[in-house]
């Protein structure tokens, strides 16, 4: 959505003589009743009445025109564009087929949009074998079927082990940097085991732990002032693909 601004048409620079000579054809039939004897008060409405017909007419004439028509600043010799907003004059000054042009590109911007993923963790992006397979002591092995690494989780606090594919990890990181699409992940965990499995997820924009009671946001260190920071630092474990 595009928030525009109209100004007030000034009609105090706004003689009769220049009015007849910009929109002879619009507005003499209508201050025809005008005689020299007509006060300012005449002029004035009829200029508010043929202000807003004029721009009706154009606005009839092709209805995809009505973002721009109020949107443009070009200057004209009547009207020049001032710092409060736009005037509606300074649109018709335009021909049919530049509005046509503005819309269309107005149309494209207001297209472009933001595209997020929200993933659960645990049974979406971490998946937990069943007991008789076993868990070796290795944090990672290959899975020859698909010719992928898997990467095994610390245990959680219940004991609980999962494990994340290299292939999961790859595409989760295209996603971010081929797409741009912002990737969310939500986990029903306890922070605390969030944070020791953050080395083993895909990185994301944003981190929720707890149903969504705690939100995290990653930064990058060089973005940091000075060495010795002490915050929580995520050193990613290496994959397959990355």
């Amino acid at each position: 959505m595009t928030i525009i601004s109209v100004s007030p048409l000034d009609r105090t620079t706004i003689s009769k003589q220049e009015i007849h000579k910009r929109h002879r054809r619009r507005l003499v039939p209508f201050l025809s009743f005008s005689s020299a004897r007509a006060n300012i008060s005449t002029v004035y409405l009829s200029c508010l009445f043929f202000h807003f017909f004029f721009a009706a007419d154009v606005l009839a004439t092709d209805p995809s025109s009505i973002a721009p028509s109020v949107v443009t600043r070009t200057p004209s010799p009547l009207h020049p564009a001032d710092s409060n907003g736009v005037l509606l004059e300074d649109a018709l000054d335009m021909a049919v087929d530049d509005l046509r042009a503005l819309n269309d590109e107005t149309k494209k911007k207001s297209m472009s949009s933001i595209r997020f993923l929200f993933s659960d963790i645990d049974g979406t992006l971490v998946h937990y074998p069943d007991e008789q397979e076993g868990v070796n002591g290795n944090n990672m092995e290959k899975d020859e079927a698909s010719r992928n690494t898997i990467i095994r989780l610390p245990p959680s606090s219940t004991g609980l082990q999962g494990i994340i594919s290299s292939r999961t990890l790859a595409l989760c990181r295209d996603l971010r940097q081929k797409y741009g699409v912002k990737v969310v992940l939500v986990s029903g965990a306890r922070t605390s085991t969030l944070l020791t499995r953050l080395a083993f997820l895909p990185k994301a924009d944003a981190y929720a732990s707890e149903g969504g009671g705690r939100i995290f946001y990653p930064v990058d260190l060089n973005s940091m002032e000075g060495d010795g920071y002490n915050g929580f630092v995520v050193n990613p474990v290496k994959y397959d693909g990355a």
